[in-house]
């Protein structure tokens, strides 16, 4: 189980070993990338947390602002009581392929953009985003995009699921 964030500082491809299950008791994501020109490569692994709280606000992985060129690929987000993937403001040239992402309560990927910083270029290449929402009503959905231009999908689905 993970104890403290991973925290991505340098470009470079980064491939992944081992699943990363948090525990609610965690206050920050799993992964945060906080550089450009990154590749996360899950290799079948899995991101998520050991069990689900409803007072949490957990996110699997955080693109913080204005990074560029991240690609996120080969694997499962989910259970996440939050939102699976964060696109924060300002950022661009971010690429989701062949990923799984279930069961995140509030959103499966939440491209937060403003209206001074928009987030630019969203690629979904052979992803599937389901149930994903359900806790969050209103407001819950698989993909939620504020202030974001350039959405691009391939051969993906977004899919909520009432049971």
């Amino acid at each position: 189980l993970l104890c403290a964030e991973e925290v991505i500082l340098t470009p470079g491809l980064y491939v992944f070993g081992n699943d990363i299950i948090g525990t609610n008791t965690l206050e920050a994501p799993l992964v945060r990338v906080s550089a450009d020109n990154v590749i996360i490569d899950l290799s079948g692994r899995v991101i998520g947390y050991d069990t689900i709280v409803s007072d949490t606000h957990a996110i699997g992985i955080l693109i913080d602002p204005g990074i560029t060129n991240v690609t996120i690929q080969n694997g499962s987000l989910g259970p996440i009581h939050g939102a699976g993937i964060v696109v924060s403001d300002g950022c661009s040239n971010i690429v989701f392929r062949n990923l799984h992402i279930a069961n995140c309560s509030r959103c499966g990927v939440d491209c937060q953009g403003t209206s001074t910083s928009i987030v630019d270029g969203i690629s979904f290449m052979e992803c599937s985003v389901e149930n994903c929402g359900a806790l969050a009503q209103p407001i819950g959905t698989g993909f939620l995009a504020t202030h974001t231009k350039s959405i691009f999908a391939s051969n993906s689905y977004f899919s909520q699921s009432s049971s």
